[in-house]
């Protein structure tokens, strides 16, 4: 009776390591499976590739000028390209030119 009992609980525990060592198994292989399908899914969006600009940058349209009559400081941005004159303002705002 004693020799069946320990038998008994012997094969429970067994069992259950084995459970728990599946489990974890499963958990692993669920873990890298959905890491799995999240690359393929990822390999697979379109990605928008650059556009390639012609012409010049606007970076390269604007010309800064700069004035000191002693009193005063004067900034001004030339557009190149349409004429645009920019009298640029300590708040980072600026003023239309225009011919009068």
């Amino acid at each position: 009776q004693i020799l069946f009992n320990s038998l008994l609980i012997a094969i429970l525990v067994t069992l259950k390591t084995i459970k728990m060592k599946t489990q974890i198994k499963d958990i692993v292989i669920g873990i890298f499976a959905v890491i799995g399908f999240t690359a393929i899914v990822m390999g697979f969006t379109n990605q928008s590739e650059p556009q390639q600009t012609y012409g010049t940058p606007e970076s390269h349209v604007w010309e800064m000028y700069l004035m000191d009559t002693g009193e005063r400081h004067y900034k001004y941005a030339l557009n190149k390209m349409t004429g645009e004159i920019r009298e640029l303002n300590k708040r980072e705002t600026y003023t239309i030119m225009t011919k009068e």
